[in-house]
């Protein structure tokens, strides 16, 4: 079974972000980390949150390879390849991203969300 990314925006989510202070304070244990690129989706009564790596996570792993071949062993270098350069690069093609869904209706968080979010087209969508 293969994976395949399903672009959101083309399924007729819009994207959005919030500040990182915003989901600090809404997420207690999703916080906001250096590293990591984060991207809301909504559609409707669904709100998307995907989390994967920015450029400057990808550049720390590629710049740790080394020293993540000598930890696993040099046998193993095209998996170490693969786990720390590839899959960070290329996340959503390898599928090596995390994903939330929140609704409407089931808690505040959804609301909490919208509320913060910056852009003021997606206040108008829902």
């Amino acid at each position: 079974m293969d994976y395949e990314y399903k672009d959101l925006e083309l399924e007729g989510y819009t994207k959005f972000s919030i500040s990182k202070r915003d989901q600090n304070k809404i997420f207690r244990h999703r916080k906001a980390k250096v590293l990591i690129s984060y991207e809301y989706y909504v559609k409707g009564p669904h709100i998307v949150l995907q989390a994967m790596p920015n450029v400057a996570g990808c550049i720390v792993s590629t710049i740790l390879l080394p020293i993540g071949i000598l930890l696993e062993g040099v046998r193993n270098y095209k998996e170490v390849y693969r786990d720390m350069v590839l899959k960070t690069w290329q996340c959503k093609k390898y599928g090596a991203f995390s994903s939330d869904d929140m609704y409407r209706g089931r808690g505040d968080v959804y609301e909490k969300v919208l509320d913060a979010a910056t852009n003021i087209k997606v206040r108008n969508q829902t």
